[in-house]
């Protein structure tokens, strides 16, 4: 917006008036057209821009808008004859910026799923290696294909390490939902993180659930003639009250630690499903836990139905993944493990859980 209104005063200095369009303005190596048959459009950084000017050439504005909202951007930008940028969120992008992780967190259930069944008996292996601080430094170090400390898109979409034929096709996906490129977007401009970002000050966080289980049967066999849709999967949803703790730290200030913070009577909500209809004992899902006070954090639940020991009993083993966390818990990511405890082999009614989230990084004290 800045070189626009730079663009603009120039132009009114040589000319006396202002212009709408910007190639007058010399910016059309920087705004170029977002479809090159009209170019109704000017495009930059995941922005579409358009200026307009009054009738007598006094006055002008431009207005940004993202190419996608919610995805290359999630706000308006205005600039005008005052100089002045002004800024306003869009209602809209918040829901397509759910919709798109959500999008995403379903393809990397699937992904996983797909992997653990591949090797199921080396599942509690798999959980013990993703609860390992060194897993998450070997696998940045391997993600960081030029070597400058920091895991950018560039670096994933040129990766051909180990699991490459696993690891592409998921990336591909996150390109697609996150529309990267859109509007004029420099991908290779997008920065990047480090491993440093990955460090967090809490500790593992630890909860223990009791509540009720709910199988939903998704009915009579679907025909593939009839109904070619995706096929229907039964799911188990559960709800239920959550005691835990968790060490929480008030920025980098280690001296003013709230120690390890307790609570009781939170709360604990799973959505899980198996990959497709011919599989039952492997299910995976998304979780949230909040405490009293409204900390919370959601992620991915992923596991294996373990063979019944009694007529009963049902045990599902899990791995937790910490996508998004809010308030106190804020920045908390990491892998995890839960046990999860069923009283009927049917999945309806009681069940208990046990989760434990470790950072990926644990920041040296």
């Amino acid at each position: 917006m800045r070189v626009i209104a730079a663009a603009e005063k120039n132009f009114f200095a040589a000319h006396h008036t202002y212009s709408a369009a910007i190639d007058d303005l010399n910016l059309g190596g920087v705004f170029q057209c977002s479809d090159v048959s009209n170019c109704a459009h000017r495009q930059n950084n995941g922005y579409f821009f358009e200026i307009v000017v009054s009738a007598a050439g006094g006055v002008w504005s431009a207005t940004g808008t993202p190419a996608v909202v919610g995805k290359t951007g999630s706000t308006r930008v205005v600039t005008d004859s005052t100089g002045g940028i002004f800024e306003a969120p869009l209602p809209e992008a918040e829901s397509v910026h759910q919709q798109m992780f959500d999008h995403i967190n379903a393809a990397v259930v699937q992904t996983l799923l797909r992997l653990i069944l591949q090797r199921p008996q080396d599942f509690p292996e798999i959980t013990r290696g993703l609860e390992s601080q060194r897993t998450t430094e070997r696998a940045f170090n391997q993600l960081d294909v030029n070597g400058d400390g920091r895991v950018s898109f560039t670096d994933l979409n040129n990766y051909s390490g180990v699991g490459a034929d696993v690891i592409n096709p998921f990336i591909a996906i996150i390109d697609q939902e996150m529309q990267l490129g859109a509007g004029g977007e420099d991908v290779g401009a997008l920065p990047g993180v480090t491993l440093e970002m990955l460090e967090v000050n809490p500790g593992p966080i630890n909860a223990q659930v009791s509540g009720l289980s709910q199988f939903i049967n998704p009915g009579p066999n679907q025909d593939p003639a009839s109904n070619p849709g995706p096929q229907q999967v039964p799911a188990v949803q559960l709800a239920g009250f959550a005691d835990g703790s968790v060490r929480t730290v008030q920025g980098n200030d280690q001296e003013n630690s709230r120690g390890n913070n307790t609570w009781t009577g939170g709360t604990f909500f799973s959505n899980l499903s198996p990959p497709d209809a011919a599989t039952n004992n492997a299910w995976g899902g998304t979780l949230t836990l909040t405490d009293q006070a409204g900390n919370s954090l959601n992620g991915i639940l992923i596991g294996l139905l373990q063979p019944s020991v009694t007529n009963a009993q049902r045990s599902f083993l899990a791995i937790i993944i910490v996508a998004h966390s809010v308030g106190d818990w804020n920045g908390i990511s990491g892998n995890g493990d839960a046990t999860i405890n069923w009283a009927d082999q049917t999945f309806n009614g009681p069940f208990s859980a046990k989760l434990r989230i470790t950072p990926p990084v644990q920041r040296k004290e």
